[in-house]
């Protein structure tokens, strides 16, 4: 197998390789970027309303033969490509748009694997956040664990622990070649017997080649808390405020949001979701055992005034009938506000909030630091010490730390180490070459709701 990685190999998110042999072609992930040349966040919101050849132009769309559909030739149709130029098959990692923010540039008749906990994530991203949906006629759903076949290629998909559900490292064999794909994952999440799974059967495996993100070489680890830990933090605070809490949380972290369910109900508080929220528990309820507001009756539903719209038609408006029992209002909550913990998104701060919050109102940021600076967040920061609360950073990365990278191919034993996601290939190279450390040092499994174990 030849492996080319098109994109990634010098920054974090991008992700785009290439793995072939002489009659198969495999696409993994397809990301839209991150950070400029300085290591700046970029603007995705504004990347994603330019067209295919804009971006080409700012350097985001690479020419990759048969992958995109801006360089189809003139007289080629969707049945008369070329076999030496075709892509078999595009592989999804997970659902964050820098692994396959890029997929609506893509040519329609490859087809898309993933997982379907991804293909759902997809969904409500697109519902939600202006974000895409898999194209339905693309998607081929897998599983993991289970082996299937591209062209010449065997491809196992292995789950992992990210900061969102559905998640798939990739195992590829043909004849005596292998490579591993780590996709995103890390150690100190909710479900380390999940990641003593993949790093056993990886060294299983043999592999020759590993293609290993490494966020954190090269970025600092920031906090290095468990989740377990940002969930007791979590409850040290709710029960130490006087006032309403507020939680700046992605809707798609599904663990952050098992920690914030499990946090409000120890401090004795009720969870107020909002409806990007809920809809993300509706969607993975039927693969993962987890509480909604349909099963659980402590749990409340906000409509914020930016999203009243769109749920008052079609399936959504089917789920918002069936909520109404659950639903409250921002008067409700404001007669009692020490009794509640409450989903925050950015829109409804303005819309809901006026730019004003209640006595004693707190905030806990449980984000990636990069997006609290935006101007925003500022304002927000700004009406929180206003109304005599604070703002806490509770949040632990979704990416493995660098120290845990040092465990985990110490274990796994590739051959060679091929660098992703990461500003530092050179050093997360020479992280190969550490010493090992066995598999249980990684942690005790543990059964949590939202596990997959």
């Amino acid at each position: 197998m030849e492996i080319i990685v098109h994109r990634g190999s010098h920054e974090v998110g991008g992700n785009c390789v290439e793995v072939r042999t002489k009659s198969t072609r495999i696409i993994i992930d397809v990301g839209m970027p991150l950070f400029d040349s300085e290591q700046q966040p970029l603007d995705t919101f504004k990347l994603r309303r330019l067209s295919a050849a804009e971006l080409r132009n700012e350097g985001v769309i690479g020419i990759i033969d048969g992958l995109y559909e801006i360089d189809r030739p003139p007289h080629e149709t969707t049945s008369t490509t070329s076999p030496s130029s075709a892509v078999d098959a595009i592989l999804l990692s997970h659902a964050h748009l820098d692994h396959c923010g890029l997929l609506p540039y893509t040519r329609s008749e490859i087809p898309i694997y993933c997982s379907s906990g991804t293909s759902k994530m997809m969904l409500a991203g697109a519902v939600f956040a202006n974000q895409i949906a898999l194209p339905s006629d693309r998607y081929r759903p897998i599983v993991a664990n289970s082996m299937f076949q591209v062209g010449d290629i065997d491809v196992t998909p292995l789950s992992v622990d990210h900061s969102i559900y559905g998640g798939f490292g990739f195992l590829l064999r043909s004849g005596e070649d292998s490579l591993l794909y780590s996709g995103d994952l890390r150690l100190h999440g909710r479900k380390p017997g999940m990641m003593r799974d993949f790093i056993r059967q990886a060294r299983l495996a043999n592999v020759d080649s590993c293609l290993m993100e490494g966020t954190h070489v090269g970025l600092p680890n920031g906090s290095t808390d468990s989740e377990a830990t940002v969930e007791n933090r979590m409850v040290d605070h709710l029960r130490g405020s006087t006032g309403l809490v507020l939680v700046s949380v992605s809707a798609q972290n599904l663990d952050r949001i098992v920690g914030i369910i499990r946090a409000a109900k120890r401090s004795g508080r009720t969870l107020v979701l909002d409806f990007y929220t809920a809809f993300v528990l509706h969607l993975l309820a039927s693969e993962v055992k987890l509480p909604t507001l349909e099963t659980d009756p402590s749990l409340k539903l906000f409509v914020s005034k930016a999203i009243e719209r769109k749920v008052s038609r079609g399936k959504l408006a089917k789920l918002h009938e069936r909520w109404k029992a659950s639903t409250i209002t921002l008067d409700e909550i404001n007669q009692h506000p020490n009794r509640y913990v409450k989903i925050f998104q950015g829109s409804m701060f303005e819309a809901d909030y006026a730019q004003k919050f209640t006595t004693q109102t707190s905030l806990i940021y449980s984000r990636w630091h990069g997006y609290l600076e935006q101007r925003g967040m500022t304002d927000v920061h700004n009406a929180i010490k206003t109304s005599g609360g604070m703002l806490e950073v509770i949040h632990t990365s979704g990416h493995i730390f660098d120290f845990d990278i040092r465990k985990m191919l110490g274990e796994i034993k590739a051959k060679t180490i091929i660098p992703i996601h990461t500003f530092q290939p050179d050093q997360l190279r020479n992280v190969g070459e550490s010493c090992s450390m066995s598999l249980h040092e990684i942690g005790e499994e543990t059964v949590l709701i939202g596990s997959t174990e």
